[in-house]
């Protein structure tokens, strides 16, 4: 006899062995090492390009903790392009230049390293106290030079209310000198030369500023001569009170009215500013009731021509001779940088 083959039973034998077998790859050993596919070659240990040979290590976890000790989700594996994944801002990093220039300002740093550079100069006898005084206008660019951007002073005012939410500049704004006012708060105004600011500032007999003061552009020159000339404060060696008096001044016709001049005589301050015209005539026309004309040394005004050389100096970055800062003290401080240099250079 002999035994015949059944298919059904051969078929239904194959079937159990191959679900066995399916069982037993679903769990293997978790410590045995897998064996490579026969229909895939063993991995190549060959290095790829420069942009895939970032260490495994260099990859934050699931696991792993941010510099606060507090959890975070672990970022997406890197493309083949990027060389290294994002990594969160490591705890304590220092700020940015820009940061750093925006805090100095804010705090008054960069006037407290004028006023010590100022202060080891007079120490050495460099500096010259026939000063002049005078302004620059500025143009107010945007980032393209042209016209400026209509949210560059900050909200507005419509009919009355400040447009935004309220509060909310003072929560952007913390620990920021205050501005507010629209344009006129961040010294930025509209004159004839269009939306610009001004920059009265002081200058010795060697062309390096004293005291510098940003303004809207329609504010009058001869209201600033009392807090350029307040704001010139030089320390000394040792105990005393800071220098602020010059041995004279010299001006243009802008600051040549009445009330500025007795501020200086009040002051003690020898002055040499021309006349103005009309004042002249008004004078005149009071024959002996208007009393004697003022003092004018034409010498002395000769040597006005410094504080003009000191604006061509400080007009040399572009940052000051167009300025593009939003705000009027972050400008202000720019200007101070740049008579840093100045007074470093010479």
């Amino acid at each position: 006899m002999f035994q015949v083959e059944n298919p059904d039973v051969e078929h239904h034998h194959h079937r159990h062995a191959d679900r066995s077998h399916t069982v037993r790859k679903t769990h293997p050993d978790r410590h045995a090492p897998t064996p490579p596919t026969p229909d895939k070659p063993p991995p190549s240990t060959k290095a790829g390009p420069a942009c895939c040979r970032t260490p495994r290590s260099a990859f934050p976890t699931a696991s792993s903790a941010g510099p606060d000790n507090s959890p975070y989700t672990a970022p997406t594996s890197p493309s083949p392009r990027t060389a290294t994944p994002p990594s969160p801002k490591p705890h304590g990093q220092p700020p940015c230049p820009r940061e750093r220039h925006r805090l100095w300002s804010a705090d008054g740093t960069w006037e407290h390293l004028l006023q010590q550079v100022q202060a080891a100069t007079d120490a050495a006898g460099e500096i010259d106290w026939d000063i002049s005084v005078d302004l620059q206008h500025r143009p107010r660019a945007s980032a393209r030079g042209r016209r400026p951007h209509r949210s560059a002073a900050g909200p507005g005012t419509k009919r009355g209310r400040r447009r935004g939410t309220p509060g909310r500049g003072a929560v952007a704004e913390s620990g920021r000198p205050p501005g507010g006012g629209g344009a006129g708060g961040e010294g930025l105004g509209r004159s004839r030369g269009g939306f610009t600011s001004k920059l009265h500032l002081s200058a010795d007999g060697r062309c390096r500023p004293l005291s510098l003061i940003v303004t809207p552009g329609q504010q009058a020159d001869c209201t600033q001569l009392k807090p350029v000339l307040e704001k010139i404060r030089v320390p000394r060696p040792g105990l005393g009170r800071p220098r602020q008096k010059p041995d004279s001044l010299a001006a243009d016709r802008a600051y040549g009215n009445g009330p500025i001049r007795e501020y200086l005589r009040r002051r003690g301050i020898r002055h040499t500013i021309p006349e103005k015209t009309d004042s002249q005539a008004a004078r005149l026309r009071k024959r002996a009731r208007g009393g004697r004309p003022p003092c004018f040394d034409e010498d002395r005004y000769k040597k006005r021509h410094t504080v003009e050389r000191a604006i061509n100096r400080l007009k040399q970055p572009r940052a000051v001779a167009t300025r593009y800062d939003k705000r009027g003290y972050i400008f202000l401080g720019t200007a101070t940088v740049a008579a840093l240099t100045i007074w470093f250079r010479t």
